[in-house]
């Protein structure tokens, strides 16, 4: 800025918050390793699953025991499903952080999940607050990762419970807890590698990965015997009370 004499009379500052522009950068660049990191995983594994079924081929094409016959085949098929789960997920993973994260409303989450999930005479207990979540375009999968484990896993539970607190660190815990069974001590990290426990062992670890884009963490710390339980814990600066659901 200059005066009427054309002398310097001061300047103007201009700023602007790149907060959410550098989270965002940073989401993808983590998504980025992870996808580079699992396409080589799902190449491996496919390709030993290749190995395994044309084993089981050729025992086929050299056995005349029907009944043998029949459990190469079964052999054969349950092989061909892994394959399909494998290639399957691999194109899910993919979309981890194709888009830019963003807020989303928490209520709607947890709602979106359960439509796509069966949980006759379960009782979904929720003590949530008004929120919105800065997390990737994929979090709802999270939910519905934890959900569905819990009524898949947890035999014998009546409820499960969704809750949030608030935390004197600015962060905030997204905790679902079951009354089934419960996590053996020693499994508590091992749910979240891929491939482990029963069916494809990818949702537990699938999830904490979509979490992480936004520095969101997930543990499972729940009391073997008396159910699971499930924290997600959110940044400060990645959660933030509102009352308009509508706005996101």
């Amino acid at each position: 800025m200059h005066s009427p004499d054309g002398e310097p009379a001061g300047c103007i500052l201009i700023t602007r918050d790149i907060t959410e522009r550098k989270a965002a950068e940073t989401a993808l660049r983590i998504a980025n390793e992870k996808v580079n990191w699992l396409t080589r995983l799902t190449r491996h594994d496919i390709a030993n699953q290749v190995t395994a079924l044309g084993g089981y081929l050729e025992l086929l094409k050299e056995e005349d025991n029907p009944e043998k016959k029949e459990r190469y085949l079964s052999q054969a098929s349950l092989t061909i499903d892994t394959i399909i789960s494998h290639l399957d997920f691999s194109r899910e993973y993919q979309e981890i952080g194709a888009y830019d994260p963003g807020w989303q409303p928490l209520p709607l989450l947890i709602a979106q999940a359960l439509e796509n999930i069966q949980v006759p005479e379960i009782e979904i207990i929720r003590h949530i607050e008004p929120i919105a979540i800065y997390a990737d375009h994929l979090f709802v999968k999270v939910i519905y990762n934890l959900l569905e484990n819990a009524i898949r896993h947890g035999d014998t539970i009546r409820t499960i419970t969704i809750s949030t607190a608030g935390q004197e660190d600015g962060s905030l815990l997204l905790t679902i807890e079951d009354d089934g069974k419960g996590i053996a001590e020693n499994e508590k990290e091992l749910i979240f590698r891929y491939g482990y426990g029963k069916n494809t062992g990818f949702g537990l670890a699938f999830a904490r990965d979509i979490a992480a884009v936004t520095g969101i963490t997930l543990i499972e710390n729940g009391e073997a015997g008396r159910g699971a339980r499930f924290v997600l814990t959110v940044p400060g600066q990645g959660w933030m009370e509102t009352k308009d659901l509508t706005q996101f």
